[in-house]
This record gives structure tokens, sequence and C-alpha cells, in this order.
């Protein structure tokens, strides 16, 4: 039994680097927000969970969540993993209780709300790395937009990174400049149009079908036939092998059309759900 669990790659050796693959393995992939990733735990508890709980809920909502998470691998566990515990830790080591940030209001509904009620300095509210002592975040870009962000740096000639040189194509046919950097293997925004995976795959197509070949593309087929349940689709007839090299791309978003820009021009916050 082993054998063939090694076979699988479903056997991780002791003291495995808990890597974005592991997290993708052990946790699920992230794709789409927060409200996709309310059960934050070992994929082996929710399976067990979703198996065996008895319960019944009075919210159909939450009746239809529990049956697509039976089909599909879903979370933002490699987040935390990989970004918010590691940069957690550095801050209690240096004993840092002052946190910048380049968050703009312009960015999303969220941001614009979350400025308009705490300012631009507010305290955080999770402690557990200063062991109870008070920490703050500064926003001093809050009111900026991407035209004052460009005139800045044109003006005073301050290095940017390369990728926001680098263009894409949207459904329509338009050039783009790739607008934010983020997690390379990131799919919280899938419900959006011009996602970072759709982005992804037209500038760094390589590591686009790295990440869909070791089974984000398998979880995005799972999604969109647990959403379409009854229907046939294309979804039924290929596997996620075929959807890879299917042209054009209908692993781009949910309705499996492509990067139209997100509606009002806003570009897709996670933390908005």
């Amino acid at each position: 039994m082993r054998t063939e669990l090694e076979r699988a790659r479903l056997v991780w050796p002791a003291g495995s680097m808990m890597s974005y693959w592991w997290c993708a393995d052990q946790y699920g992939w992230p794709l789409l927000g927060k409200s996709w990733s309310k059960l934050d735990a070992h994929r082996i508890n929710i399976d067990t969970f979703l198996a065996c709980s008895r319960s019944e809920s009075e919210k159909p909502e939450l009746l239809e969540y529990y049956k697509i998470l039976k089909q599909v691998k879903i979370s933002q566990h490699c987040c935390w993993t990989l970004k918010k515990e590691p940069s957690g830790l550095v801050q209690a080591e240096l004993g840092v209780d002052l946190v910048f940030k380049g968050l703009m209001a312009s960015e999303s509904r969220t941001r614009a709300k979350n400025f308009l009620t705490r300012g631009y300095l507010f305290e955080g509210k999770k402690r557990d790395y200063l062991h109870g002592q008070p920490f703050f975040h500064c926003q001093p870009l809050a009111i900026w937009t991407d035209e004052d962000i460009w005139a800045y740096i044109r003006r005073f000639q301050v290095p940017y990174a390369s990728l926001y040189d680098v263009t894409f194509h949207t459904i329509d046919g338009k050039v783009e400049h790739v607008r934010r950097n983020g997690c390379l293997g990131c799919a919280t925004d899938f419900g959006y149009k011009s996602n970072h995976m759709f982005v992804l795959r037209q500038t760094h197509r390589r590591a686009w079908e790295t990440i869909m070949r070791a089974g984000m593309a398998q979880e995005i087929r799972n999604l969109q036939r647990a959403m379409r349940s009854g229907q046939m689709t294309i979804f039924d007839v290929f596997t996620a092998e075929e959807l890879i090299e299917a042209q054009p791309c209908i692993l781009d978003d949910m309705d499996g059309l492509g990067g139209e820009p997100s509606p009002g021009g806003l570009i897709y916050d996670p933390e908005s759900d």
C-alpha cells in the first residue's frame, strides 16, 4: 500500500519542506477567495468531516458549499505557511511594532472602505508574535493612484521591477501592462476576469503549465463540473491535460471565456471575501 501511495506522490518524507506544492497537496489549491477557504485544515480532516458529519445545516448556501468542497481541494493555507507566518516570526525576532504597507484605496472597494474607517495609521488586531504588545499598520500611499505612482517614479527616477514592463493581451485584443505583482501560483482571483493565472499563461507560459499540470487544472475542472452539476459541458468531455492544450484556453476563469477586464476596472482583493 505504501508503495502505491509513494507512486501516486501521496507520501511526503519526514522533514519535507513546506513548499507551495506541499501546501497544495496537504490543504488544497489557492483557487478562489477566502469565502471558499473557510475550513482551513488538512484536506484529510476536511474529507473526514464531510464524509462523517451527520449535522444538517438550515442554510442552503452552506450545503451547496459543502457539496462543492467534497469535489474540489481549495485552500489559502499556502498564504499563511509561506508568507504570513514567516513574516510574523521575523517581525517578532526584530521587535517590529510598525509595518508600512503600499495599499491604495483605489485598488478595491474593500481597501477604500478600510481607509475611510481606519485612516493612515491604525493598530493591528493580531498580536501573537509580539506577546500581546501592540503594533501598528501605516498606509502612506492610501490616497495615491496608479498615475500618481508612475509620475513619482518618472520624476525621481525610482528603480522598479522589470515585471511592470511586461505586457499581455486581453480577450478583446488590447495590450495591457502587468499592474500588480503577487505569488506565482496564486489563483484566489479566479472568479474575476484578467485574473492572475490568465496573465501568467501569457507572460510565463512554462510556469503556468507547471502549475496546471501539477494539479491546478484538475481542480479547476472539478470546480467547473461541480458548479454545473447536471449539465454536460466541455469539462465532462476532456481531461485536465487536454484542457491545458486546448486553444483558446478555457481554464482562464469561471466562465471559460478569457480575460475581460473586471467590473469597474477594480483589482480583485481577496480580503473582500
